[in-house]
């Protein structure tokens, strides 16, 4: 079996490298602002159902 070859003569391509690297920076970034939002939306949902129990159990 013939081993097919890039043409910089086998070495890894060095903006496939960085691209690879930016790439998983990324998603690195995106991880930690989906964790921030999830952790927001739990807060507004926790605050929300404490407000309502208030409303609807309150004595007038």
């Amino acid at each position: 079996m013939e081993k097919i070859q890039n043409q910089s003569g086998g070495g890894a391509n060095q903006a496939t490298i960085g691209s690879m690297l930016l790439a998983r920076w990324a998603m690195r970034v995106a991880e930690v602002v989906f964790f921030f939002g999830l952790v927001g939306s739990t807060i507004v949902v926790i605050i929300s159902f404490v407000e309502d129990w208030k409303e609807l159990f309150e004595k007038d």
